[in-house]
């Protein structure tokens, strides 16, 4: 994984601890995929908060790194 694409990951990981430590229900988990053959990062969090005020914010993408 190269250089950018290592901070884009950085950047979206501390975004989401930011907003997990803001707004969170503990307990929290943060998870963090690599799929090394693909130089893809999945990043994703969950916590205990009520399911009927569960919303979807976005859809699961993954962060390729550019080509070299």
């Amino acid at each position: 994984m190269g250089q950018a694409a290592t901070e884009s990951v950085l950047l979206v990981v501390s975004e989401l601890v930011t907003n997990v430590i803001e707004h969170a229900l503990p307990p929290v988990v943060l998870r963090l995929h690599r799929d090394r053959a693909g130089d893809q990062v999945w990043v994703g969090v969950t916590d205990v908060a009520d399911p009927a005020s569960t919303r979807t914010l976005g859809t699961t993408t993954p962060c390729t790194a550019p080509s070299p």
